[in-house]
């Protein structure tokens, strides 16, 4: 829960300039530059001024090891640019095939939390309609 709270505030209240070392090691491909930046206090979801993050600029560049690093150390994987592009959608446009692999590995457990989430809610409003439902009921005489 701590972590969770560390990416809002660094993202919401914080609101950090983008890292240029983050940035440019997730570019090069640079797996030390990379970590040295995060350990330094990066936000590993920063968006830059197109909605890019390292992630994204990573998967773009098909720097497998990289995209790896980022997603270990938490990278949010559903994060869109402006456009509404994931990083998933780089690595497919430029046809890194061993990126888009490791992105589609990382997002089924994501998919599979925000799926059963649903259903759970789901089933809480079906189970309310129906409670609902039998209090309109006209009660038959005894």
């Amino acid at each position: 829960m701590k972590d969770v709270f560390d990416r809002i505030a660094r993202s919401v209240l914080l609101k950090p300039a983008f890292s240029d070392a983050l940035r440019n090691a997730a570019i090069g491909g640079d797996l030390k530059g990379v970590a040295s930046a995060l350990d330094g206090g990066a936000y590993i979801d920063q968006q830059d001024s197109r909605g890019h993050t390292a992630l994204m600029m990573a998967s773009t560049f098909g720097r497998a090891d990289v995209v790896r690093l980022l997603l270990e150390r938490g990278a949010f994987i559903n994060r869109t640019d402006k456009h509404g592009n994931k990083a998933w959608v780089f690595a497919v446009r430029h046809h890194h095939a061993d990126v888009q692999d490791l992105l589609e590995k990382a997002e089924i457990p994501v998919l599979a939390k925000e799926l059963s989430e649903r259903n759970d809610r789901l089933k809480a409003a079906e189970t309310k309609a129906y409670a609902k439902s039998l209090r309109k009921r006209p009660r038959s005489p005894r």
